[in-house]
């Protein structure tokens, strides 16, 4: 019911936050889930999860989202992600190949793979700051078209860098329909 009528806000128009909590185990995965799958005219939901383990990218479940987003596989490389990525950006954001919009939003997606980018010209703080702004500029534009879900499972596992990526996406949100659900 909570999260029905948090759905309700946001096709109104309002950005919002549910978060599932209860016991190892209970279900909450399989609740969130299986409410996702019962939403109709097609919302664009972003999945993302942590793990209580080391993970070899501070930026793991965030690139887990892009890769899923994009269908990009496992072992992908900088002209891989490009080509992928243009193919899908008027699709998803209306976007032509070499537009500087896109351009910004590739570095943010190459840096989140690990790839080289152009944000590892500059400081660890500047590179988190520049993007979150990116990846909140990306989800804005998805949340402009249509109904956009960031579903994060396992968020209290994430690294504080990611966690503060999600807090700026969220708080640039709130004016339009988009939910998150951790």
């Amino acid at each position: 019911a909570v999260l029905d009528a948090a759905v309700g806000l946001v096709r109104a128009g309002h950005g919002g936050v549910v978060s599932v909590v209860g016991e190892a185990g209970a279900g909450k995965t399989r609740l969130v889930e299986e409410f996702l799958g019962s939403l109709c005219d097609d919302p664009i939901v972003l999945s993302m999860s942590a793990s209580p383990y080391s993970e070899r990218n501070v930026w793991g479940p965030v690139a887990g989202g892009i890769s899923s987003l994009f269908g990009l596989p496992a072992e992908v490389d900088a002209d891989d992600v490009r080509d992928i990525v243009e193919a899908r950006a008027g699709e998803l954001w209306q976007l032509a190949p070499g537009d500087p919009e896109l351009e910004r939003y590739l570095t943010a997606v190459l840096h989140v793979l690990g790839l080289p980018s152009e944000l590892d010209r500059i400081d660890p703080a500047g590179a988190t700051d520049t993007l979150a702004a990116i990846v909140a500029d990306m989800v804005r534009r998805h949340a402009q078209t249509r109904m956009t879900v960031l579903w994060f499972d396992n968020l209290q596992w994430a690294q504080p860098t990611v966690r503060k990526l999600i807090a700026v996406a969220v708080r640039s949100l709130l004016d339009l329909p988009f939910l998150l659900v951790t």
